[in-house]
């Protein structure tokens, strides 16, 4: 299935003239692929024309009983602001099953109408996990935890702590963190028995983005310790690494370095190199920062600028500029921030030539018009020579 939503429709369209629709099990899924490409592409005039197009042919084939087809119309106009739709959609649907409940309450929640949420929240015959996470999440999101903590007790209330979701959990966990009440977010995350590694991710991040890093450290170990067959993904060395990298430990650096590097094509990629990298450079290992970028073969724009960042920080404004002259001679075009990043690099170490040579270049070569950011690199370099 095409993604572009005006050519998603010619299928419909070809079935319809070989007298196939109406007969062919085939249109609900070419319907519901359809609008999911009309959302996929954006919500600007010509999505929602397609849509709507799409809504017409719905109800032209007599597909309007078609409750997969009907959740997507209400995705659809959900996301695109057009909230009356959605629910009128929602009320002709004759035996709308939790997913169709669940989508409505969803967009309503999206579009921070938490009352409309609600109201239907309280009339949804059967909820599951699904319908608890989007309403906490959703008094979350509006600062409403108060809110957010009755339904949670509620919920306590029609179900053991043994039975309770984790997704559910990590939904409250994350709405105290953006609060920054950590102290609830680890009584909830306590009272969970049903951990997995998202609610872990969600707890030691919350940790680290309070400035609490020494403690999302030691979470991290523990989830090592008793987490069992619970594995920490990418998001989760991604937040302790960050936490590494604040703590401007060395110990702390090599011995997450390790534990990625021990679990190999898992957690290894570029995005987990480069903040390696940035952690040992920022931690006062420039030389073991520049042997993980030697090593690292898939390198982008962002791994050749942490390089660079590494170096020039410590005043090897030389070898920062080889690792830029690298990152020409690879064929990585050199956007903006790089430039910035090279000559605050030249400015730190004193390359006046070389800053002065390179922003010519940023602009002949490269077509990239100075910014703020790049005059104060030239007059600190500048004022730095004397």
């Amino acid at each position: 299935m095409n993604a572009t939503p005006t050519r998603g429709s010619y299928p419909i369209e070809r079935m319809h003239r070989c007298g196939d629709i109406g007969k062919d099990l085939a249109i609900g899924f070419v319907l519901s692929s359809v609008l999911k490409a009309c959302v996929g592409v954006g919500v600007g005039v010509k999505a929602v024309e397609e849509g709507m197009r799409v809504h017409g042919h719905v109800m032209k084939y007599g597909c309007y009983e078609d409750v997969r087809v009907q959740t997507k119309l209400i995705d659809f106009y959900g996301k695109c602001g057009l909230m009356e739709e959605a629910e009128r959609v929602f009320d002709r649907i004759s035996e709308r099953d939790v997913q169709a409940w669940n989508t409505l309450i969803s967009v309503f929640v999206k579009d921070g109408n938490m009352e409309a949420a609600k109201s239907f929240f309280k009339r949804i015959p059967d909820r599951n996990d699904f319908t608890w996470e989007a309403m906490i999440s959703g008094y979350a999101n509006v600062g409403r935890m108060d809110d957010a903590q009755k339904l949670f007790d509620e919920l306590l209330e029609d179900c053991s702590e043994l039975d309770m979701n984790a997704l559910v959990c990590t939904a409250i966990i994350t709405g105290y963190a953006k609060y920054g009440d950590i102290e609830a977010a680890r009584r909830v995350f306590d009272g969970t028995c049903r951990m997995d590694v998202v609610s872990w991710t969600a707890m030691i991040s919350a940790y680290c983005q309070a400035g609490i890093y020494i403690e999302g450290v030691d979470l991290f170990k523990l989830m090592l310790k008793i987490g069992g067959e619970i594995k920490p993904n990418e998001s989760t060395v991604s937040s302790v690494v960050s936490a590494c990298t604040h703590l401007g430990s060395v110990e702390l650096a090599r011995w997450i370095k390790e534990y990625i590097y021990s679990r190999g094509k898992e957690l290894l990629n570029t995005h987990t190199v480069t903040a390696l990298i940035d952690m040992h450079a920022k931690c006062g290992e420039p030389d073991e920062a520049y042997e993980l970028f030697k090593q690292w073969k898939d390198k982008d724009i962002v791994c050749y600028s942490t390089m660079i960042v590494g170096f020039g920080m410590h005043g090897r404004g030389v070898e920062a500029l080889e690792i830029f002259s690298q990152l020409r001679e690879d064929g990585v075009r050199p956007d903006n921030i790089c430039f910035v990043i090279v000559l605050s690099a030249c400015s730190h170490a004193g390359l006046v030539n070389e800053g002065c040579r390179y922003f010519d270049v940023m602009q002949k070569e490269y077509s990239i018009l100075p910014i703020v950011d790049h005059y104060m690199c030239m007059v600190d370099l500048v004022g730095r020579a004397g």
